[in-house]
């Protein structure tokens, strides 16, 4: 077996999960050394994509601190390795946080030094209040997480949860998860019901097998 053949495997078992935390958080310790090689084989652009959009979003308006606070307060939900904070706190002066169900995979993000706090075995799955302080941030973000056997469309509500009113949440779901989940029946019942407004839909480089879909929501003031 080829090299290239183990990055496959190596991701392939990663979205063959069956959603469990136990069998997710034993693969990401094995994988967490490789994790970012593997990826890059792969030609994983999500999180240049996530930080275009970022920064776009910015200079429209659309992602501000709140008033009174000096910089932006952003969480990197399912932070990973660290491949989105690295790249967004190269552009963006920002207070930023993460989490991660892995321990592994945030030990491997607290060595980037892009991330003010960090915290592992956190399950966005589950309401965040009831785990970390998770309230109140200017932009929350999760790129790569909503992926089949991990994250289900509904953990939307949790990340909208996680902004203060006018806050922004921008996610990014492969075409595949789109296709064989109800995620964008989530996100359009979520705006029915008053919960956010959606303000960005697109299709964008992800990997290179596929592309995925990249909605941002703002949390309206009333919300």
């Amino acid at each position: 077996m080829n090299d290239h053949d183990k990055t496959n495997e190596r991701v392939r078992a990663a979205l063959s999960l069956d959603g469990t935390n136990e069998r997710i958080e034993s693969l990401y310790a094995r994988w967490a050394g490789d994790y970012d090689d593997d990826l890059q084989a792969e030609r994983y652009t999500a999180p240049d994509t996530m930080t275009r959009l970022v920064m776009r979003l910015r200079d429209e308006g659309r992602i501000l601190p709140a008033a009174g606070r000096p910089k932006l307060r952003a969480l990197d939900a399912g932070c990973g390795t660290g491949l989105l904070g690295v790249r967004l706190r190269a552009v963006l002066d920002c207070e930023l946080d993460g989490f991660d169900l892995s321990e592994e995979m945030v030990e491997r993000a607290r060595a980037t030094g892009a991330y003010r706090r960090l915290r592992g075995r956190v399950d966005l799955n589950r309401p965040l209040a009831a785990q970390i302080d998770a309230s109140g941030y200017d932009l929350a973000l999760a790129c790569g997480v909503f992926t089949l056997g991990h994250v289900p469309p509904e953990s939307m509500r949790h990340l909208i949860d996680a902004v203060r009113p006018g806050g922004v949440v921008l996610v990014s779901a492969r075409n595949s998860y789109c296709e064989r989940s109800d995620f964008d029946a989530v996100c359009d019942r979520l705006v029915a019901e008053g919960r956010a407004t959606g303000i960005l839909r697109e299709i964008g480089p992800y990997i290179s097998a596929e592309d995925a879909v990249y909605r941002a929501f703002e949390r309206p003031p009333e919300a």
